[in-house]
C-alpha cells in the first residue's frame, strides 16, 4: 500500500477544485455517495467537518455508499 507524506494543497486556486478532496453527494432520498480520493491525515479535518455539517442530511439516509477507489 502506498502512503503520501505529503500534505494535501492547503487552498486551490481561483476557479480550482482540489481533485483529491473529499465530496459528499446526496444521489437520492435514501442514498448518500461519500468520495474519499485520498486517506492523507491533511484531510482528517475536512471529513470531520464534512461529516458534521451534513449530519442531518446523512442520518435521514438508510445507504451510504463509500468510495476510495483510486485511493492514494
Amino acid at each position: 500500500m502506498h502512503c503520501s507524506k505529503s500534505s494535501p494543497r492547503a487552498s486551490a486556486a481561483p476557479g480550482e477544485v482540489d481533485p483529491r478532496a473529499p465530496r459528499l453527494r446526496l444521489l437520492d432520498q435514501d442514498t448518500a455517495l461519500l468520495e474519499l480520493p485520498s486517506f492523507n491525515h491533511g484531510y482528517g479535518a475536512f471529513i470531520a467537518a464534512l461529516l458534521a455539517d451534513r449530519r442531518a442530511e446523512l442520518v435521514a439516509r438508510k445507504h451510504w455508499i463509500i468510495d476510495v477507489r483510486d485511493n492514494d
